[in-house]
C-alpha cells in the first residue's frame, strides 16, 4: 500500500478549513439579513445571494461583504424589493452592518 506524500494531510486540512470558513461567512451574512428584517418588523419573502450581478453596490462592495436581492412585506402593505449589502467594508461578516437600497427609491 502506497503511503500518502508528506504534504497530503496538511493540504487537506487547510483546504477543509477554507471551505468551512467560506460556508460560515455566507451563513452569517444571510442571518444578518434575516435579523435586519426582524428588527424592522418585515417579513422576508426572498433572500437570494448575488455574486456577480450586485445591482447598485457594484462599485461599493468589498470582498468581505455579500449582496442579496430581497423582497419583504411590511405589515399588510405591498411587497417591496431591493438590494441588501451585508457586512462591514473591512471586517465583513464580523459586523452586523447592513445597508438596503429599495428599487422604488432609486
Amino acid at each position: 500500500m502506497a503511503e500518502n506524500p508528506p504534504l497530503f494531510w496538511p493540504f487537506i486540512g487547510v483546504f477543509s478549513l477554507v471551505l468551512l470558513t467560506n460556508y460560515w461567512c455566507l451563513v452569517r451574512h444571510e442571518k444578518n439579513v434575516i435579523k435586519w428584517a426582524k428588527h424592522h418588523d418585515y417579513t422576508l419573502l426572498e433572500c437570494e445571494g448575488r455574486a456577480w450581478f450586485v445591482g447598485p453596490f457594484f462599485f461599493r462592495k468589498s470582498r468581505a461583504q455579500q449582496v442579496y436581492r430581497i423582497a419583504i412585506r411590511a405589515g399588510k402593505r405591498s411587497i417591496r424589493r431591493g438590494w441588501a449589502l451585508s457586512g462591514g467594508g473591512f471586517f465583513g461578516f464580523l459586523t452586523d452592518q447592513d445597508e438596503v437600497i429599495w428599487d422604488d427609491e432609486r
